[in-house]
């Protein structure tokens, strides 16, 4: 009997890992055969695994990319790591590249930092592109008020220029975390408060690209991500799931996401995000080897937003918090 014991302890990981594989098989091939709305919204962010995780990604505290999804998951961190996150989009040409960093204050306490620089464009018919530059500013702060339970807010500070303009925006979000378990956390996030930006492009007399406030929807995001086994590094698969509900607009954005790791240096990701005016597949990769990894994520397909991107993270060391667990 013990030794049938410790038999299945030996094996049930890779069975585990198996039956992961192929329930990304599955939801890959069925998330590539979905049908899709021709509504082309802009649907990316920060961090090549959100994008691949759907953006599924309030309940995730890998890394400082975290914070752009939840800052209250800076509490849980579970490595300290400077990340760059170059993303490029295809129908646009819209090229963002972003530096983010975290800052252990004490044991409970965690601050981030970020950078953004975004490059829009447009052709002006002629031949010529008319570009406009964008940058942001983004702190946040997190805090443990239990062991399980967090707490966070994020400031983002937008500068938009042009020949012909300058503009500034500011906002802020703010959210719960709760993990009672490694294996499982809850999260809860709202946004909305403060102005957004976005570019048009003015074509009366000169082409020329502007840049405009805009109100930014308030926003609920109800996020669940659930881990097997809860070591990070014997981790063989992760699955999130998350609605968005944005007040003043009719029906719920849905996210799903499930991420294989099929061996300690590769992981493979598929997500899906269905609303009711689009509906996109995610797909991604991911790459570790001692103190770096790189993440990869497309998106593709008639009637969505095509992107392609790229993150690069150096680890900097184990989070204190893990490291005290």
């Amino acid at each position: 009997m013990k030794h049938d014991i410790e038999r299945f302890k030996k094996t049930s990981p890779r069975r585990a890992q198996c039956a992961a594989l192929a329930a990304f098989i599955l939801f890959f091939g069925n998330a590539a055969g979905a049908q899709q709305d021709n509504d082309r919204s802009p649907t990316y962010g920060i961090g090549a695994r959100a994008a691949s995780l759907a953006e599924a990604y309030g309940t995730e505290y890998a890394d400082v990319m975290s914070m752009y999804w939840n800052p209250a998951s800076l509490a849980f961190l579970e490595r300290n790591s400077l990340t760059f996150d170059y993303l490029n989009d295809v129908d646009n040409g819209t090229a963002m590249g972003t530096f983010s960093i975290p800052f252990r204050l004490s044991g409970n306490d965690v601050m981030g930092f970020g950078l953004t620089a975004t490059q829009v464009g447009v052709n002006d018919g002629a031949g010529a592109i008319i570009r406009g530059s964008r940058y942001g500013l983004n702190f946040s702060s997190a805090r443990l008020l239990t062991s399980t339970l967090s707490f966070g807010a994020r400031v983002a500070v937008q500068h938009g220029q042009t020949e012909d303009s300058r503009l500034w925006t500011g906002s802020t979000v703010f959210g719960l975390l709760y993990s009672p378990s490694p294996e499982i956390s809850y999260a809860i996030v709202y946004s909305g408060i403060g102005l957004g930006m976005e570019h048009s492009y003015d074509l009366q007399g000169p082409p020329k690209l502007v840049f405009s406030k805009v109100s930014l929807p308030s926003t609920l995001h109800l996020g669940l991500a659930m881990r097997y086994p809860s070591s990070r590094t014997d981790r063989v698969v992760t699955i999130s799931l998350e609605n968005k509900k944005i007040f003043g607009s009719p029906g719920i954005v849905y996210k799903g996401a499930i991420e294989v790791n099929a061996t300690r240096y590769a992981a493979l990701r598929a997500g899906y995000v269905a609303a009711p005016s689009v509906a996109s597949p995610r797909y991604g990769v991911g790459f570790f080897l001692n103190r770096f990894q790189v993440d990869y994520a497309y998106a593709t397909g008639e009637g969505v937003q095509r992107f392609h991107q790229l993150t690069l993270s150096i680890l900097l060391g184990e989070s204190k918090k893990i490291e005290q667990d």
